[in-house]
């Protein structure tokens, strides 16, 4: 069922409250002991500042696209210094290159990755398995 659109002001701090004190009246008539809710990443952020101030028994959590967007994002940081740009380069630009790992181009990112894990899943199976010739008995 579709609810209505809320209709305030999307600055007001007191609408974000509205909508995680309307979700928590709705999981108790469900008898659900705590509820979760999605937001992409600034209402996110505004509703955890609110659960964090309130005793509501909402859950918010970042919505899928934004969740794998911040993942992507921090990948830049954890693979720093260790060639991931130098390898999206050979197939990407230098510019999207430096979106992909800001967590911004993600279609080209996703690719990009699995085209280095490929590629490095290769690598290993190559040199995991060398097998020297069989011994004449």
């Amino acid at each position: 069922m579709l609810l209505p659109i809320i209709d305030m002001n999307p600055s007001d701090n007191t609408r974000m409250h509205s909508v995680l004190c309307f979700v928590e009246s709705e999981a108790k008539l469900l008898n659900i002991d705590k509820a979760c809710v999605a937001f992409d990443q600034p209402l996110w952020v505004e509703a955890v500042e609110i659960m964090q101030s309130t005793s509501m028994k909402v859950f918010c959590r970042l919505g899928g696209f934004h969740m794998i967007m911040s993942y992507i994002g921090s990948m830049r940081s954890v693979m720093a210094g260790l060639g991931l740009a130098e390898a999206g380069a050979v197939c990407y630009g230098s510019d999207t290159v430096t979106h992909m790992l800001f967590g911004k181009a993600i279609s080209s990112a996703l690719r990009g990755f699995f085209l280095v894990v490929g590629a490095l899943s290769v690598f290993l199976l190559e040199n995991l398995f060398i097998r020297e010739p069989y011994a004449r008995c």
